[in-house]
């Protein structure tokens, strides 16, 4: 507890910093992103509108949780300043701080853009400050939209003035959420148009399992065991990036030797990896696969979405039934694979 508030405390102080400077330069630009541990810092989400050689043009909200990475980021970004700080002190005193530093800063630097990706954390925080200082809003998809995740509910109450998404498809999905943003301007982008995939033929197809938040580790352990007991595919496993690796997991992979990967993104993974198929409950790498001819195989459970089997955009599997059997009907049906890609990208 007291090393987090340290570390709070620490980064406030590197904010204060810019926020001071911000007296004598103005910058009409703000953006907000997200850092972590890859070597150049920002999150692969935030990339399409964080170029460095424009970060000194604007004031930077970053989010951060690690002392060493907050360091890095501060010396090497300028205009640098950590949101998660002034929100742990808000959270401690008065929940409305928070939006009285984001406001007087905005105010400060006399921003005229703000730039960011669609975290639900702080849509409901940054938009309604910048519609009092007619703040031109633009927002950067960064996961699925469902009226079934309650977490979303700001995208329902809140528009960007401006929105890149990533499909027609998403755009259909996103006014079944907000029917605000018919009113709006909504642009189609293709976040994947610089990946390269190179494929080769592998004895074995490749399985990657995710990692999810809430999801139980059994569905996991069940469907390992019953798999590679056939000896007809290679398993994989992908710990959530943010999150500290679980020992059980880990030990468990290393015994059947099962190869994991923690920091590396799941499309990093699919240039690098010739995968057949992802399994998951709910993570928007179900959609991303299709993109990329992978068989996005969905657990079925209360933790998977309900529309996800209602539109037929994944493969269901029910984890208790016979793996084989439905693996061998999932990886014989190209046809269904073709047409989800078609109806989502």
């Amino acid at each position: 507890m007291r090393t987090v508030l340290i570390f709070n405390i620490l980064i406030l102080i590197l904010s204060l910093f810019t926020i001071i400077k911000g007296i004598f330069v103005s910058k009409k630009n703000s953006r907000y992103f997200i850092i972590n541990n890859e070597k150049n810092l920002i999150d692969e989400r935030s990339l399409v509108y964080c170029d460095k050689k424009k970060l000194n043009d604007s004031i930077n909200f970053v989010r951060s949780t690690r002392t060493q990475i907050s360091l890095r980021a501060y010396f090497k970004f300028p205009n640098i300043i950590f949101i998660n700080s002034i929100e742990y002190f808000a959270d401690k005193l008065n929940s409305k701080i928070l939006h009285f530093f984001l406001f007087l800063i905005f105010k400060i630097f006399r921003v005229k853009k703000l730039y960011m990706i669609d975290d639900y954390r702080y849509l409901n925080i940054f938009i309604p400050i910048c519609n009092k200082l007619n703040i031109y809003t633009i927002g950067y998809m960064h996961g699925r939209f469902s009226s079934e995740l309650k977490y979303q509910r700001p995208l329902s109450k809140y528009t960007f003035d401006k929105y890149y998404i990533w499909s027609r498809y998403f755009k259909k999905k996103l006014l079944e959420i907000n029917s605000n943003y018919h009113n709006k301007k909504i642009i189609i982008y293709n976040k994947f148009k610089n990946l390269i995939v190179n494929r080769k033929k592998n004895k074995k197809k490749n399985i990657i399992f995710l990692e999810e938040a809430h999801v139980p580790i059994s569905f996991f352990f069940k469907f390992s065991e019953k798999i590679l007991a056939e000896g007809k595919y290679e398993v994989m496993y992908k710990f959530r990036p943010n999150n500290k690796i679980n020992v059980k997991i880990l030990n468990f992979c290393i015994k059947n030797k099962i190869k994991t990967f923690h920091k590396v993104s799941f499309e990093k993974l699919v240039t690098k990896r010739n995968i057949s198929a992802i399994v998951a409950t709910n993570s928007t790498a179900l959609f991303n696969a299709s993109y990329f001819d992978i068989f996005p195989i969905c657990i079925v459970s209360k933790y998977s979405l309900n529309y996800f089997i209602k539109e037929k955009i994944v493969f269901p599997l029910k984890i208790e039934k016979n793996l084989p059997y439905q693996l061998k009907k999932i990886f014989s049906n190209k046809k269904k694979l073709n047409n989800i890609k078609k109806k989502i990208w």
